[in-house]
């Protein structure tokens, strides 16, 4: 993955406007947290941490490594407008990426999230993934379908699985990208 440190991508989105797809460097830490300010309460209620915690962002920045977390960022008129990042598996899943993805509101809906996760498919597959696999609460049914549009295949729902911090549960869902091609045998 040192490779990573020079990858760049100029991509266009659904109503022209060009984006630069790069990783996240130790100069973004306050870019980072303010892409993370943008979340809604609606949107906060779905992430995993509170991205609204400035400590906790920076955190991240300060302890960037990308053989444990590859994160790629969007930046558009000189500030950040996207986060997509793949979690790499350790010891038994060491096989297996987690995505994570979080898209300024005004980005989405413009296929930002869709090149993102494309760039981020190939790294995996350059590291030696098998799979990717994504979790998404079971309510937001249009980030399933454009998970789906890429070729992940739902392999699993499990009740109750998340909860939100006013303590409703949520059910969750599995979503899995096989990366390699899958040996064939003819007899």
């Amino acid at each position: 993955m040192e490779k990573i440190a020079l990858f760049r991508r100029l991509v266009k989105l659904n109503d022209g406007q060009n984006v630069l797809l790069r990783p996240l460097v130790a100069e973004d830490r306050e870019n980072l947290v303010a892409l993370f300010r943008t979340a809604s309460d609606e949107d906060r209620r779905f992430l995993r941490h509170d991205v609204h915690d400035a400590e906790l962002v920076r955190s991240w920045v300060d302890g960037l490594d990308y053989n444990r977390v590859l994160p790629l960022v969007a930046e558009a008129g000189g500030r950040l407008v996207g986060e997509a990042t793949l979690h790499f598996g350790r010891r038994s899943t060491r096989h297996i990426g987690e995505v994570r993805i979080y898209l300024e509101p005004a980005y989405r809906g413009k296929g930002l999230g869709s090149q993102m996760l494309k760039e981020l498919i190939g790294l995996a597959r350059q590291s030696g993934l098998l799979y990717l696999l994504a979790q998404v609460v079971l309510d937001q049914t249009d980030v399933i379908r454009a998970f789906q549009n890429l070729g992940f295949r739902m392999e699993a729902s499990i009740r109750d699985y998340f909860m939100t911090e006013d303590g409703r549960t949520h059910n969750v869902v599995l979503l899995m990208l096989p990366l390699q091609q899958e040996a064939r045998y003819e007899f």
